[in-house]
């Protein structure tokens, strides 16, 4: 059942006056390059408990004076990607010509049940585009951050952003949330550093603009790249699985029967995903498949980064492994094993390979192909919260092909959110893998 939403006003918030100007121009690194063809990151975040909130527009003035004031320590955010086409380069450009008017903020109303958006078991996707705001990043210069929230008639809220990717990884953009909401809640300012020169590859300079090279001449028109079609999220089925301690906990003992030291949560659970998404299609025993999902490189940096780094700072890691292995008796340690294989390799150099990645991952046999996104550590209900609790549910839209998933911290302690996108034909018998597992469980 979809919704109609109403755009009500469309606002700007812009960066306040400051007697230090901000770093109005970030070159690209290594880590941001790769993004700059793919589409826009789409969060959206559901307050039901009607309760707790102020009305509508005290609640607009709040987000948009915190959004303000948090935008002087993440200027990048206002600015724009920007072409230069006398040198080639593609920089995050934050200058008071590029800021404008500030970040577009969309003000909407919606029918429809807000409860049933936020907690059933199976996202409504066609209702969730219409809260999340466009970003039109097809020609550069494109704006980095837009966002919307909508009020619906019977009670309730969507918070919903885009944001470019090539701007920020996962862990930045959660800071940025989290520096949002402490600024709305009246807490102390949440800083971030954006100096792309603490990632030093030697050969940087060249692989950047050969990258950009390979994006085509067309610039500053951007081509989505081809392995990611966005009208593809319409033909696959979403679910949201919450699991929780006990669960994981007797899962992680499964493979601890193998007198191994445990594994982290990340692995036990992308293990267990990766062979019910085996188990619910019927690959031939000798295919091989994979399992792609991004490592943080921060802290395995030569010297390492800041925690507070906003930026790109992740790579891709790759494991693989054979249909009958995943299959048998012991599939959940062979599962587990290639992937701290996977983790191994990627992180021995941090540096290694990060330019090649993305087309590692695009040059995956279609179909057999699981993508692991985001991570249990995200503590996103608690980094969601503006001052009216935690939100009853945070969503990634933008979630395009087969076989993708994203795991984060769940709205309680101790339990993980399984967020699954998947071929509609195969998502029951993915379900029943995954919950039930036959006549084990977890």
């Amino acid at each position: 059942m979809s919704i109609q939403v109403r755009i009500l006003n469309v606002a700007h918030v812009s960066l306040p006056e400051s007697p230090t100007p901000p770093n109005d121009r970030i070159a690209l690194s290594i880590f941001d390059v790769p993004w700059l063809p793919l589409p826009p990151i789409q969060r959206l975040i559901f307050y039901d408990d009607t309760s707790l909130l102020p009305s509508f527009p005290s609640l607009l003035q709040s987000l948009k004076s915190s959004l303000s004031s948090t935008l002087l320590h993440f200027s990048p955010l206002a600015g724009k990607i920007t072409y230069l086409p006398a040198s080639g380069d593609v920089i995050i450009d934050s200058s008071a010509a590029a800021v404008g008017d500030g970040v577009a903020f969309l003000e909407a109303e919606a029918d429809g049940d807000i409860h049933r958006l936020a907690r059933d078991e199976e996202p409504d996707v066609e209702a969730y585009l219409k809260l999340v705001p466009c970003l039109d990043a097809g020609k550069l210069p494109a704006p980095v951050l837009s966002v919307q929230v909508t009020k619906f008639a019977g009670g309730g809220v969507a918070l919903g952003f885009s944001v470019h990717h090539m701007v920020a990884d996962g862990k930045a953009l959660w800071r940025f949330l989290e520096a949002w909401t402490a600024c709305c809640r009246g807490g102390p300012p949440v800083e971030a550093t954006f100096d792309r020169a603490v990632i030093r590859h030697p050969r940087e300079e060249e692989i950047v603009r050969r990258l950009l090279h390979s994006f085509g001449s067309a610039l500053p028109v951007i081509t989505t790249h081809p392995g990611v079609s966005t009208e593809g999220r319409f033909q696959l089925s979403r679910r949201t699985f919450v699991v929780g301690f006990e669960t994981i906990h007797s899962l992680k003992h499964r493979i601890l029967l193998h007198d191994n030291p445990p594994p982290s949560t990340f692995v036990a659970i992308s293990a267990k995903i990766w062979i019910a998404f085996v188990r619910s299609k019927s690959f031939n025993p000798t295919d091989d498949v994979h399992l792609a999902f991004l490592a943080d490189c921060r802290a395995r940096l030569d010297p390492p980064v800041d925690e507070r780094y906003f930026g790109n700072c992740v790579k891709g890691c790759f494991a693989r492994a054979i249909v009958a292995d995943l299959l048998g008796e012991d599939g959940l340690f062979v599962a587990c094993l290639a992937i701290q294989k996977a983790i191994r390799e990627s992180l021995e150099v941090a540096l290694a390979g990060c330019e090649d990645w993305m087309e590692k991952f695009a040059g995956l046999p279609s179909g057999r192909v699981v993508n692991v996104a985001a991570s249990p550590r995200f503590k996103v209900y608690e980094l969601s919260d503006f001052g009216w609790g935690k939100p009853s549910r945070v969503e990634l839209v933008s979630m395009n092909r087969d076989g993708e998933v994203v795991l984060v911290g769940a709205r309680e302690e101790g339990r993980v959110q399984i967020s699954v996108a998947l071929d509609r034909m195969h998502m029951e018998a993915f379900k029943n893998y995954l919950i039930y597992d036959g006549a084990n469980g977890w």
